[in-house]
């Protein structure tokens, strides 16, 4: 395997969004528990809709689905306070990117949200040093076909494997379009048919 396509969030790195939370009471008052609820939903719906975010785009879909208005400045706001979340790294992410890296395989992060929000992430972690690319959503949003090919570069599809948390993007989508999978499953809550690994540290035993 020449390429690893890593996705970040439930991946990589993890938060419980305090801050985005509180910047959505602070800005929806009455409606924001509505919003926070379906936050996912809305999202995972947007994403199956269209093949990249932009934020006016994600301000009219947001407003129309919750009901309310959900203004531009607040789509630019939620960009910015994702930055100063606290995040979690999975076990074992350090060392495998780390190993990887100095093995000269290629390691992409692939991640449905703005760039300026998960390059910073990155970043923050300190492990921006093991990536070579970042594709975001704001470019291209999985599950589309062509977010996974291009996200395999120079690449043949058979010569990448992604690796993530999300059942559909990151394991069964990709491999209609012939990429590798592996199922990121650290609680063993999906069907013990798929390929998947509890620790992401298990990729330095198998690659």
């Amino acid at each position: 395997m020449k390429r690893f396509i890593f996705d970040l969030d439930g991946t990589l790195l993890t938060n419980g969004f305090k801050k985005e939370h509180e910047f959505f009471r602070e800005q929806l008052g009455e409606n924001a528990e509505v919003f926070i609820s379906n936050t996912f939903r809305y999202l995972d719906d947007y994403e199956h809709e269209h093949y990249s975010y932009d934020v006016s785009d994600l301000s009219k879909y947001l407003s129309m689905k919750s009901g309310f208005e959900i203004k531009e400045s607040l789509i630019t706001g939620w960009i910015d306070i994702g930055i100063t979340e606290i995040d979690n790294m999975e076990e074992g992410v350090m060392d495998t990117l780390e190993y990887l890296y100095l093995k000269n395989k290629d390691v992409i992060v692939l991640t449905n949200w703005f760039t300026k929000t998960q390059v910073s992430r990155l970043k923050k972690s300190n492990l921006i040093d093991f990536i070579d690319e970042v594709h975001c959503g704001d470019t291209n949003l999985k599950p589309h076909r062509s977010t996974y090919l291009t996200a395999c570069g120079e690449h043949s599809p058979s010569e990448c494997i992604i690796i993530g948390d999300n059942v559909e993007k990151d394991y069964l989508e990709p491999q209609k379009y012939g990429l590798n999978a592996l199922l990121y499953d650290k609680d063993d809550k999906h069907d013990k048919s798929l390929k998947k690994i509890k620790r992401i540290d298990e990729i330095k035993k198998m690659f």
